[in-house]
């Protein structure tokens, strides 16, 4: 699933590639740095964040994200992933 997804070159001048990659997941973002470098690629830098409801703790705190996740007023897993690739 690719919510939110964007790729953006961060830099190459002469040198190897480098992007910074957003979208759900993590492992959807390595899929997706697998297909930009080829020749394969080095993680810089990673972050994860998971909005789940069944992790918070207290009925009445779960209730309530879980209805701000049906109102869609979370915005709900991120990731992001600095790659770069190998010459």
């Amino acid at each position: 699933m690719w919510r939110n997804k964007s790729t953006m070159r961060i830099g190459s001048a002469g040198g190897p590639a480098v992007y910074k990659l957003s979208g759900h997941d993590l492992a959807s973002l390595n899929g997706q740095a697998q297909r930009l470098c080829r020749s394969g690629h080095t993680v810089v830098a990673q972050w994860q964040q998971l909005q789940r409801a069944e992790v918070t703790s207290g009925l009445l705190q779960r209730g309530w994200v879980q209805s701000l996740e049906f109102l869609g007023a979370l915005p709900g897993d991120q990731a992001t992933m600095t790659v770069q690739c190998n010459v």
